[in-house]
């Protein structure tokens, strides 16, 4: 059996024993070690690691915060932790941090393990949002990306360095729906997305007599972005892309993206509408200021959808116009 294998993720128990103190201390003088930026510049003292682990134990024993530990062989390595105390007007929300895994035991999914974790636990208490912020442009943002965590900005000189300096955290955010719903970034290519997608396509050409698949003809991962709805049980229920949109000269200069391949496997669940908000928020990142699409005049269901994100009939344009079964909509992204 592997070490990955081997690992267990468990919820801490209700009181800490001072073994397991000793356990969670040396996992952080390690992390913090291996340049883990947890909140010290130096590897801290145990002395200082316990105290914290201490602190962290009674906040859990309030139910202030909750953590989980990743065990190999009774060994800890790796521990993440969600604070549930939050103001009045931010409790349908959480902090998702001090996510750490032991140099010894990194690359071997762990991170990833802890996080399905604590996030079920989030969506099983009903929170909806969660928030973290970590080193910018580390090997963490990444991890935290491809779980679908989005970027809204980052804060310079926020954190010191060991070198003296001080670098930058990258402020993230995931939202959850209804029993564990979330949107993660994808492919078109990926297998969970092929299957939606030539859902859609049957769908469209049983209704319309044309498949749609050329709407990604053009796709490309540097200029677009395609994203799939995750249910609680991990099975991919939708989906949605977008790609640069070229508007004629006449239209201004806005940056213009075109929403594409929107799909859901189960209607009314909310899946089209966290799958269009993860991707309005990363075409605004993208610097994006405008979306539009083009759906059938007949698809009632679609129009009324969009209506209720915002979406505003606009001009035709390209191979739209002058067809009159297409209707375009836009809706402006805000600065």
């Amino acid at each position: 059996m592997s070490a990955a294998e081997d690992t267990r993720i468990e919820a801490w128990p209700a009181e800490l024993t001072p073994v397991q103190l000793d356990q969670l201390a040396a996992l952080l003088q390690a992390s913090v070690a291996a340049g883990a930026s947890i909140g010290w510049v130096n590897t801290p003292s145990e002395e200082t690691a316990l105290a914290f682990w201490r602190n962290c134990s009674q906040a859990a024993a309030r139910g202030e915060r909750s953590g989980w530990w990743a065990l190999q062989q009774g060994r800890v390595v790796g521990s993440v932790q969600v604070v549930w105390q939050q103001p009045e007007n931010g409790a349908h929300r959480v902090d998702l941090v001090k996510l750490m895994v032991h140099p010894d035991a990194r690359r071997a999914g762990i991170a990833s393990r802890l996080m399905d974790a604590a996030e079920a636990e989030v969506a099983r208490r009903g929170r909806r949002l969660i928030v973290l912020d970590t080193w910018r442009a580390s090997p963490a943002e990444g991890l935290y990306w491809q779980r679908g965590y989005q970027r809204c900005g980052f804060i310079p000189d926020y954190a010191k360095t060991a070198e003296g300096g001080a670098g930058a955290t990258r402020v993230m955010f995931k939202r959850l729906g209804a029993a564990g719903l979330q949107v993660r970034p994808s492919t078109p290519d990926a297998l969970e997305a092929q299957a939606l997608l030539d859902a859609l396509s049957a769908e469209l050409l049983r209704k319309y007599g044309s498949d749609g698949r050329a709407g990604l003809a053009d796709w490309s991962p540097t200029s677009s972005a395609f994203a799939l709805a995750w249910n609680g049980e991990g099975k991919a229920v939708g989906c949605g892309a977008f790609r640069p949109l070229l508007l004629p000269a006449a239209e201004g200069p806005t940056r213009c993206a075109e929403i594409k391949r929107m799909y859901a496997s189960e209607s009314s669940r909310g899946i089209g509408q966290a799958v269009l908000a993860w991707l309005s928020h990363e075409a605004w990142t993208q610097g994006f200021r405008e979306l539009r699409l083009e759906t059938r005049r007949a698809n009632t269901r679609a129009l009324r959808f969009y209506a209720a994100q915002g979406f505003t009939e606009c001009a035709p344009w390209g191979r739209y116009v002058g067809r009159a079964e297409s209707v375009c909509l836009g809706l402006a992204l805000e600065d």
